[in-house]
C-alpha cells in the first residue's frame, strides 16, 4: 500500500468538506495525518485528513482532488513560461486577456503558466 502525504493533497487555506461539520477551512497541519480547521463559526476542529474532501460526500463517494481553479479574464496574473519562475513569484506582470491552445494570454504574448495576484484592499 502506498503511504500518501497529506501536504501532497491539502494546504493551509484550502476549503474542505467534513461529513459532521460541513465546510472548513484548513489552518494547521500537526502529525502525520491530523489537521486543524477552522468552521463556519470560527471554531477549531481536528481532524484525520481521511475525513476531509474537496467536495460534499454523495451515495457516489467523495473526492480529495484538488480542483483546478483557472483565473479570470481581466485579472492581474503572474506570466512564464517557466513553472520554477512562478512558484517563485517571478515572471511578467499582466492582466489575463484570454485562453488558447493550452496557453495564457495577455496584452504582449502567450504564456504556458499564469498565476493569480490577489491584492488585499
Amino acid at each position: 500500500m502506498t503511504n500518501i502525504n497529506k501536504m501532497d493533497i491539502f494546504k493551509v487555506g484550502d476549503k474542505v468538506y467534513n461529513h459532521r461539520h460541513g465546510w472548513l477551512t484548513l489552518t494547521y497541519a500537526v502529525e502525520d495525518n491530523y489537521w486543524y480547521a477552522l468552521d463556519e463559526k470560527k471554531n477549531m476542529i481536528y481532524f484525520n485528513f481521511s475525513e476531509l474532501s474537496f467536495t460534499e460526500y454523495t451515495l457516489k463517494g467523495f473526492s480529495q482532488e484538488k480542483p483546478i481553479e483557472l483565473p479570470e479574464i481581466g485579472e492581474m496574473c503572474l506570466f512564464s513560461d517557466d513553472e520554477v519562475h512562478i512558484s517563485e513569484n517571478y515572471g511578467q506582470l499582466g492582466v489575463l486577456t484570454g485562453f488558447a491552445y493550452g496557453g495564457f494570454y495577455n496584452d504582449e504574448d502567450c504564456y504556458s503558466y499564469c498565476k493569480p495576484i490577489r491584492c488585499i484592499s
